[in-house]
């Protein structure tokens, strides 16, 4: 599993060791000689399977530079030498300077309510129609990916896992959301199991939240009667907390059963859309028919959860550019907000420009001829708007 970050590109591998692999992010996207750090989780993590959930950032606030790196790992109390449920936070920091003095620790045990991620151990877990092959639920994981946004007064971690609802293989998505208030100290602000009803199974789920603090969650569903398929919900930043409140949709059914294999997808995704921020896109596993393997790519918002109709809306363009050396120059069209800020950071995530720019001027420049060579993002922000490009200054 993959963690996007300020001051690198995380990993995690479900290998005996050098499971931890951390790479120099801002020299690989510069194309030169870039550093790789590998290292061991501890091994006071039980695990499954070692590829622990790596921190995924999205949103419009960058990790601060430098800031510690976590990866998340749920540990039941139905594996030996677990003694309650709970979620171990493993903290990893790196020094690309020296990088023998990076580190890879347990920083927390969070206690959690219980749950059971123990299924089969033959991997036979989720019932099918019409036929007595099951499909493995991949259980006792974190699923990827842990989305990770910083807001004003604290930072979300999101991420979910398959569990048995019932103590009969029948499978329910279990989420969390984790916060931090700028202190280093994670804490469940709220968790459930998705399971609305007592027949079918919903696993190899995924989560975000949107910039405005609304989740969506999608995940494969099957039952005695439906082949699996893909289905979604959500829940809005003010509803109650511990809820899905969304009625479950349904993105795709399934066609077809399969019956050669218990394995089944290993993962999916949900994702931000960089160009709003608001709107979920999911990639998963379906059957289709006699249990061919598909894909199916959708996507959501907030609004149309909601039941209401989204209004047709230009998106705004917008563009960064060097005219010349010692300039850097943005241009944007169809922006409906009157007051805009405009941010421009360097790839640590450092502000380099920050200014209030009127929506209706259309475009500004700043002399850049003291920034280094490097890539910059350049950002356009406002209570309708959220843009943003990525420039190469020489």
């Amino acid at each position: 599993k993959f963690g996007v970050w300020s001051n690198g590109y995380y990993m995690s591998a479900n290998c005996s060791s050098n499971n931890c692999v951390v790479f120099e992010r801002e020299k690989m996207l510069l194309g030169q000689s870039a550093q790789m750090v590998r290292m061991n989780f501890p091994t006071s993590v039980r695990y499954f399977f070692r590829s622990f959930s790596p921190s995924y950032a999205e949103g419009e606030t960058a990790p601060a530079p430098n800031a510690p790196f976590y990866y998340f790992h749920p540990q039941d109390n139905s594996w030996g030498g677990v003694s309650n449920d709970h979620i171990k936070v493993i903290k990893c920091e790196v020094d690309w300077t020296t990088t023998s003095n990076s580190s890879v620790v347990v920083s927390q045990e969070i206690p959690a309510a219980a749950f059971n991620s123990s299924f089969t151990a033959s991997w036979d877990d989720i019932t099918q129609p019409g036929t007595t092959q099951k499909i493995d639920a991949v259980p006792s994981i974190f699923m990827y990916k842990t989305q990770y946004r910083r807001f004003t007064t604290h930072n979300t971690a999101m991420m979910c896992m398959s569990v048995d609802v019932d103590n009969t293989n029948r499978a329910g998505i279990r989420w969390y959301e984790l916060r931090e208030n700028n202190d280093g100290v994670w804490y469940i602000h709220q968790e459930s199991t998705y399971s609305p009803d007592n027949t079918n199974s919903r696993w190899m789920g995924s989560i975000a939240m949107d910039r405005f603090g609304h989740i969506g969650m999608a995940y494969s569903f099957a039952g005695p009667n439906d082949y699996a398929g893909l289905r979604f919900t959500g829940r809005f930043k003010d509803d109650p907390l511990n809820q899905m409140t969304v009625n479950e949709q349904i993105a795709i059914e399934g066609s077809g059963a399969q019956t050669n294999s218990n394995r089944f997808g290993d993962y999916a995704q949900m994702t931000m859309d960089p160009a709003d921020d608001k709107t979920f896109w999911f990639t998963g596993e379906y059957l289709g028919n006699s249990g061919a393997v598909k894909t199916r790519i959708f996507s959501f918002t907030a609004w149309q959860l909601l039941g209401q109709e989204e209004k047709e809306v230009t998106l705004p363009s917008f563009n960064a550019y060097q005219p010349h050396h010692g300039v850097i120059t943005m241009e944007w069209k169809d922006v409906s907000d009157s007051q805009l800020e405009l941010t421009i950071f360097d790839l640590n995530g450092r502000i380099v420009i920050s200014d209030k720019v009127n929506g209706q001027d259309n475009s500004k420049s700043y002399n850049s001829s003291d920034f280094s060579t490097g890539i910059y993002l350049v950002k356009l922000s406002g209570e309708n708007t959220n843009v943003s490009k990525k420039i190469y200054l020489n």
